[in-house]
């Protein structure tokens, strides 16, 4: 069983998805501080919409 993990520019964890299904997105602030996460539970049948997230608050997220 693996876990794979994404990094973003900073070589952070921004999301993880494990064996069983679960994915789990990470959003940080300018800083490089942890700012929002979001697990599989949290993420069931709703999307999060933030417009212009990453440049107002200077969020560093992972983009496929």
């Amino acid at each position: 069983m693996v876990t794979n993990y994404r990094y973003n520019t900073l070589n952070q964890v921004a999301a993880q998805e494990t064996p069983d299904g679960g994915a789990s997105n990470f959003w940080y602030d300018r800083l490089g501080r942890l700012a929002v996460s979001q697990n599989a539970r949290q993420n069931q049948g709703i999307s999060i919409v933030i417009p212009n997230m990453t440049q107002s608050a200077g969020l560093h997220k992972w983009v496929s």
